[in-house]
Formats: structure tokens, C-alpha cells, sequence
């Protein structure tokens, strides 16, 4: 059974300083966006759904066509600039801009993390098994395994319970190592926290099935017309999944992985990618030419 990957891409980056969805990172001048549509190639993906800005569209419509363009079916889905916000509604809002485009069940990932091919095939397997419109799945990495040595980095720490279904997310801010090697971050009102490395935490990395796209709608329409909300505050991802969950009109399967990922926040995290890019590609993880072997795998699927 095949799936879409759709691919949130359409982030500012004021902290990277430029478009770090299209960074070359890889031995050959590879993106991330590219390694994880390989990945996901393998593991049965034949649609992928790229969510930009109208403002990426040409340079994102110029680099598919050269890369992965000619292998699989690709679509482009416009998160609209807000008037009076310096950013898009946030990640749940940017799913919502692909539900037209998406016609299966579907992955979705950030376009500048690295999230390892057992992750991606190990949570589309778990929703394949699931078998219930409204029970999705989410990668479930240790927190240790996703942070950056530039700077802090935002995750959502998730409570999961003994049955593996998660039963609520956190957004946590700023997460990084201090001065003395502890994991420190702070919550969305500021506050404070500390944890030890083995919590589970979301890097954003579902699967759904359409029947996530009413849930997401309804709850947006409300959002966006809350007074305070138009200006600033953000429709993410992980607190819409954890309100559904809370509401009952949803279950989510954490997806134990082992996988660490990398992923471009800073600019400073370019040489720490790329070296690690290097590495699979040397340990045989990945072929030197990336999409001639997915350009072969994807005619099996």
C-alpha cells in the first residue's frame, strides 16, 4: 500500500538566516528534503506534497525538477502569507493547506530534519496496522538523540502510556545542554524545565489518515478568530494532536525509535549535518548517487 509524504516546508527560518529547506548538506550538495523523500521512496511513498511559500515556489519547483522530480508524483501546497503576521499560522495550519492535494493515508515531516529510514517506515507501518480512520501514529525519538550542539530547539515532550498510545504533548522551547550537561528548556509561558534525556518527544514526524483534516479544520476556524491570535500566536501541530486527544476524537500510537536526528536551526549546525551525512553515505546507508537507486526502488513499489 502506497502513501503520500507531505513535506511542511514553508517556515521562515529567521534563525538560520536564509532557506535552510533547500541548504546543500549532503556529500553532493544533497538537502535534507531529499534524504527524506528517499527514505520515504522505500518504504512505499509515489506522492509527495510540498508545502511553501509563494515566495519558494520557483526555487522549490526548480530543485525537484532537477533531484526527485522525474521519480514520483509531486504537488505544491501554498501556506498564504497572513496580513498583519510576520509568519504563517504554524504547522498545523500548513497541514491543512496540503488536504487538497493529499488523495491516501500520509507521512508528514519538517523539510529541514534528518529523521532515519526505520522511523519513517516504522510509523508508516504502525498507522497501516491500526486500521481506524481516526487513530494516527507519531515517531517517538528520546530526547537526547534530537538536540543540536548550536542552540536550543523546540520539541514536544509527550506523555505516552503503557499501551503506547500517547495521552498529551507539550511544546517545549529552547531545549538544549547547560553549562553543567543538563537538559534544560522552557515551557510555552516561559517557565523553566529540566529533563534527563529519555523522555519521548515528537520531531514532528506523523502519520494520518485524511479524517485528520475535519479535525484539524474546525478546531483552525475557531483558533484563527480568537482576538490576540491573528498577531502572533501559532496553530502548531503538536497542540492541536494533543486537543484532540484530550477531546477523545482521536488516538495517537507512539512509535519507539532509535534513530538520532539532525536538523539545520542554526547556521552553525550545517558542518555537524553534513558530517553526519557523510558518515551513512561511507557506511553504505546511502549511495552515492542518491536518486539514481530510488529511481529504480520506486518502480517496485
Amino acid at each position: 500500500m502506497s502513501f503520500t509524504l507531505v513535506v511542511l516546508a514553508a517556515g521562515r527560518a529567521t534563525r538560520y538566516g536564509g532557506h535552510k529547506q533547500l541548504a546543500p548538506l549532503g556529500p553532493h550538495g544533497e538537502t535534507l528534503l531529499e534524504y527524506a523523500v528517499y527514505d520515504a521512496v522505500q518504504a512505499g511513498c509515489t506522492r509527495v506534497v510540498i508545502v511553501i511559500r509563494p515566495d519558494l515556489a520557483s526555487a522549490f519547483q526548480h530543485h525537484v525538477a532537477r533531484s526527485f522530480g522525474s521519480v514520483l508524483d509531486v504537488a505544491f501546497a501554498f501556506q498564504e502569507p497572513v496580513p498583519g503576521r510576520a509568519a504563517p499560522w504554524g504547522t498545523g495550519e500548513a497541514v491543512l493547506a496540503a488536504a487538497a492535494a493529499v488523495r491516501s493515508d500520509f507521512l508528514v515531516i519538517n523539510a529541514d530534519d534528518f529523521y532515519g529510514a526505520s522511523a519513517l517506515r516504522s510509523t508508516w507501518d504502525a498507522l497501516r496496522a491500526e486500521r481506524a480512520p481516526n487513530t494516527f501514529a507519531m515517531a517517538a525519538y528520546r530526547l537526547e538523540n534530537t538536540l543540536s550542539p548550536c542552540g536550543g530547539v523546540s520539541r514536544a515532550v509527550c506523555a505516552v502510556a503503557d499501551d503506547e498510545y500517547v495521552v498529551g504533548l507539550s511544546e517545549i522551547r529552547d531545549l538544549a545542554r547547560d553549562d553543567h550537561g543538563h537538559i534544560v528548556g522552557r515551557d510555552l509561558d516561559g517557565e523553566p524545565c529540566a529533563f534527563a534525556g529519555n523522555e519521548i518527544v515528537s520531531m514532528n514526524l506523523w502519520a494520518f489518515t485524511p479524517a485528520v483534516f475535519p479535525l484539524l479544520r474546525t478546531v483552525f476556524d475557531t483558533f484563527r478568530r480568537i482576538p490576540g491570535n491573528a498577531e502572533a500566536s501559532e496553530f502548531l501541530l503538536s497542540s492541536q494532536v494533543h486537543g484532540m486527544i484530550e477531546r477523545g476524537v482521536a488516538r495517537v500510537r507512539a512509535v519507539p525509535t532509535d534513530e538520532r536526528t539532525v536538523g539545520v536551526t542554526f547556521p552553525d549546525d550545517r558542518a555537524w549535518v553534513a558530517s553526519r551525512l557523510q558518515h551513512l553515505m561511507e557506511a553504505g546507508s546511502y549511495p552515492a548517487t542518491l536518486w539514481r537507486r530510488a529511481s529504480h526502488a520506486s518502480r517496485k513499489v
